[in-house]
């Protein structure tokens, strides 16, 4: 899902998701309240950056990932991954976001060992970035 083209300029441009579709494991939002996600992907020479605004949400299905798809055009060559804050269930820990370019999803992982969430808990994932070269 395209959002709207916020800057453009012959080296750099800016794409904004207004509330892009999780594919799997969560929705925004906490007590029946939708919460507004917005990524940004910004692209300046070969350097791609894909930065959120912090969000919070619900686990709603069995998973170890958020999943978020992005435009194809910004992929990575292999999967590029960073370390991430999380807040879940109350308890402050970091975990694994992927940029992941067989399935074109930035993915929000819940726990770096792997293990999946219970339904119905609660999350935060704070502001933050990840970045690479395209190939």
């Amino acid at each position: 899902q395209m959002g709207q083209v916020v800057t453009q300029a012959p080296v750099s441009q800016q794409v904004v998701y207004s509330n892009p579709t999780f594919t799997t494991a969560a929705t925004t939002g906490t007590n029946g309240v939708s919460t507004i996600l917005q990524i940004r992907i910004s692209k300046n020479g070969n350097t791609v950056t894909i930065q959120w605004d912090s969000f919070s949400g619900t686990i709603v299905t069995s998973d170890t990932f958020i999943g978020i798809n992005f435009d194809t055009r910004y992929l990575p060559v292999n999967t590029v991954r960073n370390v991430y804050s999380i807040n879940l269930g109350g308890n402050s820990s970091t975990s694994n976001v992927d940029a992941t370019p067989s399935a074109a999803q930035l993915r929000f992982y819940f726990t770096q060992n792997g293990n999946i969430p219970p339904i119905g808990q609660i999350f935060t994932i704070p502001s933050s970035a990840i970045s690479w070269i395209l190939g």
